[in-house]
């Protein structure tokens, strides 16, 4: 007993001179906290330059201002209306909002293509400010510290290995930790959205929309056609569980469960027009190639390789993983050569091998070089190629250089002009708003869709009408993908 009182003290005198207590602006308890407020917006403003540096920034300046001003409405009437918020649409395909410490809250233009109104915008904005003002970040930051704490004492008394079980048990908490954390946010979305003069319901249609996604992209045998899961499937609570329980908040509201239309539905639908739906527009993978329509270039990817990317950084990713190739897009300028650009990398002192690129119409240069990392010095290609006015850098790493270099001086020494039929294929896909005529149905608009088998799900999904009962209301606004 005397052991675990003199660790019980440790704790403490750790907790007193590390932390500060501080009262939570929504339960209005006193927390112990390892953050300052002022820390923890410095640590969101850091993450949000990272963001922007990558260029992941959704061009469309018009939504941009949009999806702030809903945003900025809800954040006045939260409870951390002090902070100053910021709200960024970004550009990826994946049914996702999240929100970084400090009041930086990012949706990502797949979400928006799912939305059906500005309540439902509304909704997820509101949710996100919830995770900010109840403090969740800085919340699960003390808890799994202090797990990491008493938790490796613990597991060291009783002689588990902390290798693993320790990890594994760490990891279960702070999942709970984080479903609770989500149900706490719906919570509050819900309130923002009446203290906001939305219908609550808002809530609830989201929570449906995400669940029947999931239900889509777990019976798909598409890849790409539809979107990744809201959050990360694994660290949300079951949506049939959140949506329970919005439902039961909702009835003690005002007793309706009514599907929300609110009166700027028309207005939120015509600012999505046009909205890029699935791959980006900075390029799409098609038949083994990267193909990048607006500078009519594209070049080969190894067989069997691995693609993710987000809006301006494309990984190509061996099999087994030990080998990988980063490609992204640069402004090239006139006067400058491919040789002086790949120069200017400063990737190291040392380039060999150095030697120009074949290329119809494109100038490119090669070299090699070397790179020390924990497991020994590997090597490193690198290239670059000037199509028109962008530059493509590409950088190749690979720790068994006798099993991937061949494919990586292929893709280095791959860049071509595609043919226009290529170049229509990797335009990409839009949101576009259409009146529903008198007698059209969502089969009928499946037909005529470039979505394939899933189109007529996907279309369903997209307007919020799963019911196979359901179809367009004539003289309605209602979204197909061009």
């Amino acid at each position: 007993m005397q052991k675990v009182i003199n660790s019980l003290a440790g704790v403490c005198l750790i907790a007193l001179l590390t932390t500060s207590c501080a009262i939570n602006p929504v339960t209005r308890k006193s927390e112990i906290v390892f953050m300052t407020e002022s820390e923890e917006i410095e640590l969101g403003r850091s993450y949000h330059e990272q963001f922007l540096s990558q260029d992941r920034i959704y061009s469309d300046a018009p939504l941009q201002a949009y999806v702030n001003a809903v945003g900025q409405n809800l954040a006045t009437i939260s409870h951390r209306s002090n902070l100053d918020y910021h709200f960024t649409v970004i550009d990826s395909p994946e049914v996702n909002a999240f929100a970084l410490p400090g009041g930086y809250i990012y949706v990502a233009r797949g979400m928006l293509a799912y939305l059906n109104s500005e309540a439902e915008l509304a909704a997820v904005l509101g949710h996100e400010i919830g995770h900010v003002a109840a403090r969740h970040a800085v919340r699960k930051d003390v808890r799994l510290k202090a797990e990491g704490f008493l938790g490796k004492k613990l597991f060291n008394r009783i002689g588990f290995g902390i290798d693993r079980s320790y990890n594994e048990y760490a990891q279960a908490k702070g999942l709970d930790y984080s479903q609770a954390f989500e149900l706490e946010a719906d919570e509050l979305a819900v309130e923002y959205l009446v203290r906001s003069g939305y219908p609550p319901a808002a809530m609830s249609n989201v929570i449906a929309t995400i669940e029947s996604n999931e239900d889509f992209i777990k019976s798909s045998t598409r890849t790409g056609a539809g979107s990744q899961l809201y959050h990360g499937f694994n660290t949300h609570p079951d949506s049939s569980l959140r949506k329970v329980l919005v439902e039961q908040d909702l009835r003690q509201l005002d007793g309706s469960l009514e599907q929300a239309r609110d009166s700027r539905h028309s207005n939120y639908l015509k600012l999505i027009d046009g909205l890029v739906f699935g791959a980006s527009e900075h390029g799409q993978v098609i038949d083994g190639r990267f193909i990048h329509a607006s500078s009519r270039t594209g070049f080969e990817i190894p067989a069997g390789w691995h693609s993710d990317s987000n809006s301006n950084i494309l990984r190509l990713v061996a099999p087994d993983e030990s080998a990988v190739i980063q490609v992204l897009s640069k402004p090239h300028f006139a006067g400058t050569t491919a040789r002086q650009h790949l120069q200017r990398l400063l990737i190291s002192d040392e380039l060999h091998n150095e030697q120009a690129l074949p290329g119809e119409d494109i100038e490119g240069w090669m070299a090699t070089s070397t790179k020390q990392t924990r497991e020994g010095e590997i090597p490193v290609w690198i290239a670059t190629s000037i199509a028109d006015d962008v530059v493509w850098i590409m950088v190749a790493t690979a720790h068994n250089a006798d099993k991937y270099a061949e494919d990586i001086q292929h893709t280095l020494r791959s860049f071509y002009r595609p043919a226009n039929e290529e170049l229509a294929r990797a335009e990409p896909r839009r949101i576009k708003i259409i009146e529903a005529q008198p007698g059209i149905t969502y089969h009928q608009l499946a037909a005529a869709s470039p979505l394939g088998k899933v189109a007529e799900q996907q279309l369903r999904l997209l307007n919020g009408q799963i019911d196979p009962d359901e179809q367009p209301l004539p003289g309605s606004l209602i979204k197909i993908v061009d």
